[in-house]
């Protein structure tokens, strides 16, 4: 569906570095449907001043539990991935970029979701983002 991926978790520069999910949120590990299988970690290195000797010390815990938690997790990406590393038009010291996911990604989800947790990643070209939320044509 459309505003979704395989991704479970995020993290970008400027991001706190130590995210908990809530003690009653967990992600379902198995082979039901919706289940996790596998989990893959992708990092990407940034070094631009090519500085020597840097070692990286960063890394995941994830904690297993046979006790289900009271909600499952998930990750709901809001992008539209065709307009990513947009670059600034010519003559313009700043432009507008927006991103929405349309209602019809959102309308036949099972039950009600709350967000925990938001972020922005605009890899250096960015200087304000903000998250608004809307519900039936009006806002939140």
């Amino acid at each position: 569906a459309e505003c979704r991926d395989g991704i479970i978790w995020s993290w970008a520069v400027g991001n706190p570095l130590v995210v908990n999910l809530p003690d009653q949120i967990g992600y379902r590990i198995g082979t039901g449907e919706g289940d996790l299988r596998y989990i893959s970690m992708q990092t990407h290195y940034n070094n631009e001043k090519r500085e020597k000797g840097i070692v990286d010390v960063s890394g995941v815990r994830l904690y297993y539990t046979k006790n289900l938690r009271k909600f499952d997790a998930g990750h709901f990406r809001l992008a539209d991935a065709n307009n990513e590393h947009r670059p600034l038009p010519p003559g313009q010291s700043e432009t507008a970029i927006e991103y929405s996911c349309p209602e019809r990604a959102t309308m036949h989800m099972e039950h009600e979701i709350q967000i925990f947790y938001t972020f922005s990643q605009m890899h250096k070209m960015g200087r304000r983002s903000w998250i608004t939320k809307w519900r039936n044509g009006e806002f939140l």
